[in-house]
């Protein structure tokens, strides 16, 4: 029976950036256990995709910070995996002008020192001429719900035929805003861990048991009669929505599951249009298509009696392994469906069950103004992207200690790919109990500051002045900017 000194459970983003950060922290011995993509039909993971959204703006302060971290690191990380998963194309924030969701970036940019930039409707459509970045995307002709109490009457045009009209804005971030590929980022994280001397075991974790001074961890091997068996000293369990189907953990966070449906389309033309060579390189890059977050309030679109769908992302053209580049558009809260059990899920994944593939297809075509000259169609059954998102009560992951050799890090409610190697460093520093000096955390960050390009420093460092807006974060175990209650866990049975 193999010992080691940890054991990650969970082989996906956090768990491959902790095992990365145990390794280069001391642990001479570190197991990495979880299936591969096409391992298994027992587990899935949320990375087996070309695109997500990376931003530092955000309407919590907390993940803004997770993200400007692990973004500092991304160049490091390609130059040592040699895997290149990172494309800085920027990120747009759309929305009711003076609504609750704008308001809210607003504010956290201002405390994490984000440079935005603000643009109007008619701002938007001369940067972005293709896309439909107003009211009109969602038909969103009133202020409802949340931004009721915080729209003064600036939100409101008249259309032209008497009829009011909501008025949009975006907040565009430069810098280190685009996206990521989680299938690349884990296979640049696996080949550090690998580099370092971690051992990463191809299976399913069925079980984690206190054994006098160590955990046995049971996993199969091959088929579901042979369960191997290894030891470790220390466990840190990170394996999000499978979580609660295994005895993994004394008590079982309160994780709620709920279904995420994204459609991606096959495109042309972009390319052509961004390397005009009668626009300057800077006109060009400006044009390039960013990633795309609209946050509509609560308005009328789908197929569905009173649907209220609040919000959308959108990635640009993004090339997948089968040589094509893709858009590719998701949802908010208003499609999401409660899963209860392990079967539920599994039947999700395989496909099984309804989705809202046309309407999210239809509202693709609307964001374009001219669909038929960038979307080759029709939608292929291939082109529908299923997860499942664990969401906790506080919206912010579960860090925590079980007890002395044994935490997790788990629920990170559809956000942890940007910031998955922050999640993983600290999960990694929870685990191994070390009390780093504010000083030594704070090195460990500026250290980092210089893997940003120079033309992009002024947009996401953190000096003096940034600290002192978070009195409790500065000097909280988790480093500047984070409250030491900021990853609480919820228990299942409280």
């Amino acid at each position: 029976m193999s010992t080691f000194d940890v054991a990650v459970v969970g082989r996906g983003l956090v768990g491959s950036a902790a095992a990365k950060y145990l390794l280069r922290d001391g642990a001479a011995k570190v197991a990495l256990i979880g299936p591969s993509e096409s391992s298994s039909e027992d587990v899935y993971g949320c990375h087996a995709d070309e695109g997500r959204i990376t931003r530092s703006l955000d309407v919590d302060a907390v993940w803004a910070e997770l993200a400007m971290r692990s973004q500092r690191r991304y160049a490091s990380i390609e130059a040592e995996s040699g895997v290149r998963f990172h494309a800085a194309v920027g990120c747009l924030a759309v929305g009711q002008k003076r609504g609750a969701y704008l308001e809210a970036v607003r504010r956290t940019a201002a405390r994490q020192s984000v440079r935005l930039e603000e643009l109007d409707e008619r701002q938007l459509a001369e940067r972005w001429p293709r896309l439909r970045l107003d009211a009109t995307l969602f038909g969103d002709q009133d202020d409802l719900n949340d931004d009721d109490d915080l729209n003064d009457g600036d939100d409101l045009n008249d259309g032209g035929d008497g009829e009011a009209r909501v008025t949009y804005a975006g907040l565009y971030e430069r810098g280190a805003a685009g996206h990521v590929s989680p299938r690349k980022l884990l296979r640049a994280q696996l080949a550090l861990v690998a580099a370092a001397g971690g051992v990463v075991v191809d299976d399913v974790v069925t079980a984690v048991r206190k054994d006098g001074d160590s955990y046995a961890i049971f996993f199969r091997k091959g088929d579901a009669a042979t369960t191997e068996t290894i030891r470790a000293r220390k466990v840190l369990v990170a394996t999000n929505a499978f979580t609660n189907f295994f005895d993994l953990l004394p008590r079982r966070p309160k994780l709620a599951l709920t279904t995420q449906t994204a459609v991606k389309r096959r495109t042309f033309g972009f390319d052509k249009d961004d390397d005009d060579s009668s626009a300057s390189a800077s006109s060009a890059s400006e044009r390039r298509m960013p990633s795309v977050i609209v946050k509509a309030g609560s308005t009328a679109f789908g197929s569905k009696p009173h649907a209220a769908l609040d919000a959308c992302y959108v990635l640009p053209p993004i090339e997948y392994d089968d040589g094509e580049s893709y858009v590719k558009i998701g949802h908010g809260t208003f499609f999401e469906r409660n899963l209860e059990t392990k079967e539920d899920v599994l039947a999700w994944y395989r496909g099984e069950g309804e989705d809202d593939r046309a309407d999210l297809d239809a509202l693709l075509e609307r964001l374009f103004r001219d669909p038929s000259s960038v979307l080759k169609g029709p939608l292929r059954p291939g082109d529908v992207v299923r997860c499942v998102i664990p969401k906790t009560p506080t919206k912010r992951p579960y860090l925590h200690t079980f007890e002395e050799g044994l935490a997790c890090c788990v629920g990170c409610n559809g956000y942890a790919a940007k910031s998955s190697d922050e999640l993983g460093r600290l999960a990694a520093s929870m685990l191994l109990s070390r009390s780093r000096s504010r000083s030594r955390l704070e090195n460990n960050n500026n250290n980092n500051k210089k893997l940003v390009d120079d033309d992009d420093d002024d947009d996401n460092k953190l000096d003096d002045d940034d600290k002192k807006l978070d009195p409790r974060g500065s000097s909280s175990r988790w480093g500047p900017n984070i409250p030491d209650d900021a990853f609480t866990i919820v228990f299942d049975d409280e």
